[in-house]
């Protein structure tokens, strides 16, 4: 957390998304409920929501889902078109 510095503002004022704070987010339910980040959104969240084909996406899934949506990246001015691309990270070396 130390290397992305001082808050741009101050807290309250305004909403950003922001990759480190879901980060720490998902950091903060596990410790305090004891059980892993997916496993509380699907407990607490989603089943009493009825969302049932509703769930965190992380790279250890090991099932293929037929009902996810796809993803698109648009490859540019140059190009009309979007392409499908799969966002779920692979590589866990690096939050990036």
């Amino acid at each position: 957390m130390k290397k992305y510095g001082r808050l741009d503002k101050q807290p309250g004022t305004s909403w950003n998304y922001s990759s480190v704070g879901c980060a720490l987010l998902a950091d903060v339910v596990e410790k305090v409920s004891k059980i892993s980040f997916p496993e509380y959104i699907s407990n607490y969240i989603c089943k009493p929501a009825g969302m049932m084909n509703t769930y965190v996406l992380t790279p250890y899934m090991n099932h293929p889902d037929s009902l996810r949506s796809v993803s698109y990246i648009n490859p540019g001015p140059a190009s009309s078109s979007l392409g499908a691309v799969d966002f779920v990270k692979t590589n866990l070396s690096s939050p990036w």
